[in-house]
């Protein structure tokens, strides 16, 4: 990656422009989903994200290990919907809940200065096992 973060008129440039630099979109796009914790768009992961308390998930209880995520991009809910149910490679799961992603990420050139870039709506589909 250039020196695109050396002062903040470069980061937003680049930013302006990550479509035409090759690999500075993908880079935006893999930040925000490590500040989450996920690896990417579209794929199931076992387990919840530190960060999602048993108040997000409608009182659901949490002593279990048996859930995943799926992080999704874009602003509507797609199948399956909340209530649910859908085979996954570990059993039967249930769609319990959505969590909503940030839809900007700042990012800190090197001099200081703060850039947002608009990433777009995203979310978290939260599967439970189904026992």
């Amino acid at each position: 990656m250039r020196n695109y973060f050396k002062t903040g008129k470069r980061l937003a440039i680049a930013i302006d422009n990550a479509h035409r630099i090759e690999g500075f979109e993908e880079y935006l796009e893999s930040y925000h989903l490590s500040m989450y914790d996920i690896q990417s768009f579209g794929t199931i992961e076992y387990g919840l994200p530190y960060y999602i308390e048993p108040v997000s998930l409608n009182n659901v209880d949490l002593d279990s290990d048996e859930y995943a995520v799926e992080a999704i991009f874009g602003y509507h809910i797609s199948w399956p919907n909340v209530g649910d149910t859908v085979e996954l490679a570990g059993g039967q799961y249930k769609v319990i809940d959505t969590f909503p992603l940030g839809a900007e990420v700042e990012l800190q050139a090197d001099d200081g200065k703060h850039c947002h870039y608009y990433i777009g709506e995203s979310y978290l589909k939260i599967y439970q096992k189904v026992a």
